[in-house]
């Protein structure tokens, strides 16, 4: 978590940088959105990993073991828009019939322009608030943490901090650019290197949330087996 709190803000201070660096930083398959799609995808992989061990857990309801399936197909949806499905890397031309649909020219959804007229920053940071903020939140209160737990599993509070944390992080240097427009060298539009690195911050504490949720699990079931050993069939004397 120490980590998240410093690295965050450094990150935001990449755009400080000179032009071609921060661009490069910024830019499709570079470091700062290969972050997110990291996270993204160990996070698909915790959520069928831990779909397969609590699949017979009597203390996981039926609901929130589905909801596991649920958010690892969701978060491998989210890391393959953002790759547009790794067209890029494999070298994979548009489709001429996407293309002609699409403000990007990328195989993916988000950049349709039949979709333009929705924001897709504000659609992600509104699925952030209502998966990792405003659960971690109410599960403060034992009443509603146990209807919560009936149909999902509840991301860490602390990680809930790091959303808020990263929006501040956003609001504040998105303030300070407009006020010192000098301070930014690159020639992508300011919004979008923003928008990006909070993006990307998103994705990664997203993917985290479940890889902390499926460590908890493991060292709670290691200190039962500690406390409670398993039981060996004892042999017949003779």
């Amino acid at each position: 978590m120490l980590a998240l709190l410093v690295f965050m803000p450094l990150t935001y201070c990449t755009m400080f940088l000179p032009g071609n660096v921060a661009e490069w930083l910024v830019a499709e398959e570079h470091p700062i959105e290969a972050l997110g799609v990291l996270g993204l995808l160990a996070g698909t992989v915790v959520c069928f990993v831990m779909w397969w061990e609590v699949r017979g857990d009597p203390a996981w309801p039926r609901l929130r073991r589905i909801s596991l399936l649920g958010f690892g197909l969701l978060l491998f949806i989210l890391a393959g828009e953002e790759e547009s499905w790794g067209q890029r890397l494999l070298g994979i031309e548009t489709p001429p019939s996407i293309s002609e649909i699409n403000a990007q020219h990328e195989t993916n959804l988000h950049n349709l322009t039949a979709l333009h007229a929705i924001n897709s920053y504000t659609l992600f940071a509104s699925l952030l608030f209502a998966v990792g903020v405003l659960p971690p939140v109410l599960g403060l209160w034992a009443g509603p943490r146990r209807r919560l737990e009936k149909f999902m599993p509840i991301l860490p509070i602390a990680l809930s901090t790091m959303f808020i944390y990263n929006q501040v992080l956003y609001w504040g240097f998105h303030r300070l650019f407009i006020r010192i427009p000098a301070a930014y060298h690159a020639t992508y539009p300011c919004a979008y290197s923003l928008g990006e690195i909070k993006e990307t911050f998103g994705e990664l504490v997203l993917g985290l949330g479940f890889v902390f949720i499926l460590a908890k699990r493991r060292h709670h079931r290691r200190s039962i087996d500690e406390v409670v050993p398993v039981a060996r069939p004892t042999g017949h004397s003779r």
